[in-house]
């Protein structure tokens, strides 16, 4: 059986930088997330440090989170000024298919939401199911 070679999708580079916090926007509102959860994972960051955001370079300045909005709410909860991000210079449609990618890749949604996600990259973006398959493992 020969396997065809895909190209990558988002092969793209990215700036590694600290950011203030402040300067992130989120697609959720802080309201969204339960409180409880919220502490439980802020602790997790304590003891384990926290994680590198994906971003995206707004035209404004600001950059937009490309996924983990909970472990975004999280270090804001514990009064992080300045986090690590990956800054990645996408057009608003490939941002779009690469925060699917990402939340796909995290594992923090249940069944129906992965559906839609896997969905919302079929339809949307044009991606076949191996095309999905090949990019979120």
């Amino acid at each position: 059986m020969e396997r065809k070679k895909h190209k990558k999708m988002f092969d793209v580079d990215y700036e590694k930088r600290e950011a203030p916090i402040s300067l992130i926007d989120a697609e959720t509102a802080f309201e969204d997330w339960d409180k409880k959860e919220l502490k439980t994972r802020a602790t997790y960051f304590i003891l384990n440090g926290i994680p590198e955001f994906s971003v995206n370079q707004q035209e404004n300045g600001r950059l937009k989170l490309l996924a983990a909005d909970k472990d975004f709410y999280a270090a804001k909860t514990m009064g992080v000024t300045m986090v690590t991000v990956r800054i990645y210079r996408f057009s608003e449609k490939n941002g779009e298919a690469f925060s699917c990618v990402e939340k796909l890749k995290n594992g923090n949604y249940n069944a129906l939401e992965e559906g839609y996600l896997m969905q919302r990259l079929i339809k949307e973006f044009g991606m076949t199911q191996e095309d999905v398959a090949l990019l979120i493992g």
